[in-house]
């Protein structure tokens, strides 16, 4: 069983977890590097601001993998 999160230890980690996102890792990834489920990975996420790509986002198979589509990440609002 995992520590509930709070205080500054959440907000670190939800920065870090962004942080990591907009550079291309997937919410399962993170949440498995962190061992934190998917679903608490994905709402430190969207607490930190973070837009989130589209799901099953997978380039062909036959060509190279790409960088993230523009326009996905962290809100600068």
């Amino acid at each position: 069983m995992t520590v509930a999160l709070r205080g500054r230890a959440r907000i670190d980690l939800r920065e870090d977890l962004a942080q990591r996102y907009d550079a291309g890792a997937s919410i399962r990834t993170l949440a498995t590097q962190e061992h934190r489920s998917y679903g608490f990975t994905r709402t430190l996420l969207l607490e930190a601001g973070v837009e989130l790509r589209p799901r099953h986002h997978r380039a062909p198979t036959n060509q190279p993998p790409t960088q993230p589509p523009t326009g996905y990440g962290r809100s600068h609002a």
